[in-house]
C-alpha cells in the first residue's frame, strides 16, 4: 500500500544519506552533480494490464523504475516507475531538459543517443 511505499521509502533516503556525504572537491567544480540510473525486474503475469513486460522468454508483466539523485546535496531529484519495456534512452533525454548550466550529469550508456 502507499504507507507502505512511503516508509520504505523515507527509510532508504535516511540510511543512504547516512552513508554517503557530500563531496566537496567536486561540490567546488559543479553546482550539482546528478547521477541517473534505472533497475527493471519482471512481475507476476496477473499485473500485465498495468506494468507491460518484455513478452517472448521473459514475463508478460514486467516495472522499471529510475532514479536521479543529487550527490552534493544528497536530494533525490525524481524517481519514476514505468513499464518494463519503458526506454532509458528516452526518460534521459526527458531528464536533459532540466540541466542547468553547471551542472554535471552521469549515466550510462543505456541513457546515450545522437
Amino acid at each position: 500500500n502507499a504507507q507502505t511505499v512511503q516508509f520504505l521509502k523515507e527509510l532508504f533516503l535516511q540510511v543512504f544519506r547516512k552513508k554517503f556525504s557530500p563531496m566537496t572537491p567536486l561540490s567546488n567544480r559543479f553546482t550539482r552533480i546528478r547521477i541517473l540510473d534505472s533497475t527493471a525486474f519482471q512481475l507476476p503475469a496477473q499485473y500485465a494490464s498495468s506494468y507491460k513486460g518484455i513478452g517472448g522468454g521473459g514475463s508478460e508483466a514486467g516495472v522499471k523504475i529510475q532514479l536521479e539523485y543529487e550527490l552534493i546535496s544528497g536530494e533525490f531529484l525524481e524517481t519514476a516507475v514505468s513499464d518494463g519495456t519503458s526506454s532509458d534512452c528516452r526518460y534521459g533525454q526527458e531528464r536533459t531538459q532540466t540541466l542547468e548550466p553547471g551542472e554535471l550529469s552521469l549515466r550510462d550508456l543505456g541513457y546515450f543517443s545522437i
